[in-house]
Formats: structure tokens, C-alpha cells, sequence
């Protein structure tokens, strides 16, 4: 274990578990992950998934953490506070079974508040202004230095593409701006009926690229699930 809060002067913040007690919560939460995803105890799913996964994100600050992992903490967090599981679930089909809920097509669909979608939205939106402001502050990132340096490392995972792509400079160059101005425009024209469909298609193609050049791949999979809200 490398728990992240002793870089920050607090030792101990964080209960360190046994080895076999660590395998028995991960197994639980890879389960909590499986049964959220099917809408089966989806709260209690969410909420156990949303907690184990930072604790070992916490936990393990050499490898484990990273920045989805704070995205991912955060939109668990939201989905555990939302209605989830309350239409297109398990829970969902079985209350139909039971009587407790009309089946679809009958009566008034289900209404519920639109704030953890607007929640989830606005996250997404800030997360994008942050990385460019972030961006803003590294000169080497415009000259296409930093892309082709990563695109040549395979920090991540082997990237056949970024190879290719690394002997233009140029071009990544070009590719840097247009990331910016994307990154900042993203969280003031998705909201237009006429430039979201735009926006998170280019958000898609941008997540997709960094898969096949830099070896992100958990990241674009994160992001593009959170195009759904």
C-alpha cells in the first residue's frame, strides 16, 4: 500500500486492511461493480462501489490513482444520490413483476428530478475548462513537444498510431489548439440543442484518439459512459 495522504503530512488517515481482508473488499467490489451496472440493489450497489473504490484509490497513490479516479468518485457519488436503478434495471423489472411499478406504456411514465444529470453534465463541463487551464500554463504542450514525447514512450500501453503521428510535430501542434478551444467551448455549447450532438461527437473522436495514440484506455471508456447524462 501507498496511501496518498501521507504525501500530505497525514499518516494513518485511512484504516490499512490485512492482505486477505483487502482481496475479500476488492472481490466485493468488483461484484458491487457488476450488480450496479445491471440495476440489482443499485443504491446499496452504488454506494458500497462508490466507497470501496476510493478507499483503494487512496490507498494505492503509485498506480491505482489516477485522474479518472477522481472522476469516477465523483459521478458514483452523484449516481448513489440519484434515482438510479428506477427504470432500465433489475430492481426496475421486478418491481413491474411485483405490482409495486406500472409496466412501460401503461399510465404516466416516471418522473424524476434532473439534477444528478445536471450535476453529472456541469462535472463533465468543468472537468474539460480545468484541463485547459491546466493546458494554458504548459508552453510545451502547444509546441506538440509534451504529445510527441508521450506518443514515443508508451507510458500507457503500446500505441502504433502515436508512433506514426510523433514524427509530426506539426500537426500535433495544430491538434494542441484545437484541444484547448474545444476543452473551453465544451462547458458553453453543449447545453444548444444544435451543438451538443457536435460537441460529443468531437468529445468522442478526441477521447478515442488518445486510446489508439498515447495508450489511454480506461480514460476514454470513463468519459464517453459519462456522455450519457
Amino acid at each position: 500500500a501507498a496511501p496518498l495522504a501521507d504525501n500530505f503530512g497525514f499518516p494513518d488517515m485511512l484504516p490499512m486492511v490485512p492482505g486477505s481482508m483487502a482481496v475479500a473488499l476488492f472481490t466485493l467490489m468488483m461484484f458491487c461493480f457488476v450488480t450496479t451496472s445491471i440495476g440489482l440493489f443499485t443504491r446499496l450497489s452504488m454506494i458500497v462501489s462508490a466507497t470501496l473504490y476510493w478507499y483503494f484509490a487512496m490507498m494505492d497513490s503509485v498506480s491505482t490513482i489516477t485522474k479518472y479516479s477522481v472522476i469516477l468518485s465523483h459521478i458514483f457519488l452523484i449516481l448513489s444520490l440519484s434515482h438510479c436503478g428506477a427504470v432500465w434495471s433489475v430492481d426496475a423489472w421486478l418491481a413491474r413483476r411485483k405490482g409495486i411499478a406500472e409496466p412501460f406504456g401503461m399510465g404516466t411514465a416516471p418522473r424524476f428530478p434532473i439534477w444528478p444529470a445536471r450535476l453529472i453534465q456541469l462535472f463533465i463541463g468543468v472537468v474539460y475548462l480545468g484541463a485547459a487551464v491546466t493546458k494554458l500554463h504548459t508552453p510545451i504542450f502547444f509546441s506538440g513537444d509534451q504529445l510527441m514525447y508521450w506518443m514515443m514512450t508508451h507510458m500507457m500501453a503500446h500505441a502504433p498510431l502515436g508512433d506514426l503521428l510523433s514524427q509530426y510535430p506539426l500537426l500535433l501542434s495544430v491538434f494542441s489548439y484545437v484541444t484547448i478551444v474545444w476543452e473551453v467551448a465544451f462547458i458553453f455549447c453543449v447545453w444548444f440543442p444544435m451543438l451538443r450532438l457536435p460537441m460529443l461527437v468531437i468529445g468522442a473522436v478526441f477521447h478515442m484518439m488518445t486510446a489508439i495514440t498515447l495508450g489511454l484506455l480506461v480514460f476514454p471508456m470513463v468519459m464517453i459512459s459519462a456522455y450519457f447524462s
